[in-house]
């Protein structure tokens, strides 16, 4: 009986080892990402505005659509700042005519609607601070006020790719982001293999601004013949740019971009 009992034992535990092997990805072998898809999947690349080289529904977004819209944002925000401050009061004298037993969804609802607002209270506050320190453009906020929505991708890209280091085990992991073309371009191969001026750059009947010219449509043409899907790293690196779009996914699916108006 004992030996029944301790082959089971055994079985288990292998049958246990042999799951979490399967579980988890072991490689040890350089992986590989696009930050890029990483971006594009965030929900700040959407709120860019190159019109203004800000974030909209950020701090950082200007108030310049017309002369009173600063004050009357400021106004906003004061009005928001009152309407926190009476929401304790307001909430004691509601739960009085409210039976015991359902006071507690209102008091939940109650703190996670205070927690939104007060965030919101935070980004306008910093919006109409941004918005006064350029005077030379009422209403503009500077080039720095996007930093922190920058910071935010970059946190978010560091993340996943440090779960993805754990996960696969590697020391390694490559961002093939300036590998592949970013649109396809049309340069002809009579440019490309014209040698003439390599050559003639050899022999100094040539400046570097030439070289360099052949060098970048060389380049070009290179990158437009394995094409935007390429797999850059044939061998030696896996392929993990799909996994860390989902995890970009994930890790953004609360993020909130703030409507002013609401």
């Amino acid at each position: 009986m004992n030996k029944i009992y301790k082959c089971f034992i055994i079985l288990f535990m292998s049958i246990l080892v042999a799951s979490n092997c399967c579980a988890e990805p072991i490689t040890g072998k350089p992986i590989f990402i696009d930050s890029r898809l990483m971006v594009l999947v965030h929900p700040l690349f959407e709120a860019y505005d190159t019109s203004t080289g800000r974030f909209k529904g950020t701090p950082s977004e200007p108030l310049i659509s017309y002369k009173g819209e600063r004050k009357e944002f400021a106004e906003k925000t004061k009005k928001l700042e009152e309407e926190l401050l009476k929401s304790s009061e307001e909430l004691k004298n509601s739960l009085k005519k409210v039976p015991f037993k359902d006071r507690l969804l209102i008091e939940k609802k109650y703190v996670e609607d205070k927690k939104t607002k007060e965030a919101k209270l935070e980004a306008m506050r910093a919006r109409v601070y941004y918005s006064k320190l350029v005077p030379t453009y009422k209403g503009m906020t500077q080039y720095s006020s996007i930093y922190p929505e920058c910071a935010k991708i970059k946190d978010s890209i560091f993340k996943i790719v440090n779960d993805l280091k754990k996960k696969y085990q590697t020391e390694i992991v490559i961002d093939v982001a300036n590998l592949l073309p970013i649109t396809p371009t049309k340069e002809k191969e009579l440019v490309v293999f014209n040698n003439n001026k390599i050559i003639d750059c050899y022999e100094e009947k040539n400046n570097n601004e030439s070289l360099l010219e052949f060098v970048k449509k060389a380049d070009s043409f290179w990158a437009n013949k394995l094409g935007i899907d390429a797999d850059v790293i044939p061998f030696g690196a896996v392929d993990v740019r799909l996994e860390a779009i989902k995890l970009m996914e994930e890790e953004v699916k609360g993020y909130i971009l703030w409507d002013w108006d609401k």
